[in-house]
């Protein structure tokens, strides 16, 4: 069975760092040959993706590492997750406060700007709309 995990055709420009962008690119590409479900959506939001020098991102852009809040469809209970790589997931449980890029939902948020909103595919084929509401912390920001 194929798990199609894509995003809407009206998707919102995103904008990824050129660190960001090389280290991304070869994680999709990783997962990709491993038959990850979220390889796919990583890859093509890295295809759509504007790479910018990072000390030119905007401060309202989710870069990895960022601290962001968001909601899910229609949902008034806001989330805040720090958006991080696999291998910086905790394994030890407290993994609440994180959300790896390789889920749909982190794939999803990568690149996004404060008040956009993307629809993509969970991998139970659910189809969920996110809006981001703040980027509260973004380590690539121009100070």
């Amino acid at each position: 069975m194929s798990m199609d995990l894509t995003v809407s055709a009206r998707s919102p420009t995103i904008f990824i760092t050129e660190e960001d962008f090389d280290r991304l690119d070869r994680l999709a590409a990783s997962a990709q040959s491993a038959k990850l479900p979220a390889a796919d959506l990583l890859a093509s939001e890295l295809e759509r993706a504007v790479v910018c020098p990072t000390e030119k991102i905007a401060a309202d852009v989710v870069t990895m590492n960022s601290r962001v809040t968001f909601h899910i469809g229609s949902e008034t209970e806001r989330q805040t997750r720090t958006l991080v790589y696999p291998e910086d997931y905790p394994t030890d449980g407290s993994g609440d406060e994180c959300l790896s890029v390789m889920t749909p939902l982190g794939a999803a948020l990568i690149g996004m700007t404060a008040g956009s909103r993307i629809e993509y595919e969970t991998v139970n084929g659910t189809s969920r709309l996110v809006t981001v509401d703040a980027v509260l912390h973004q380590p690539q920001a121009r100070r």
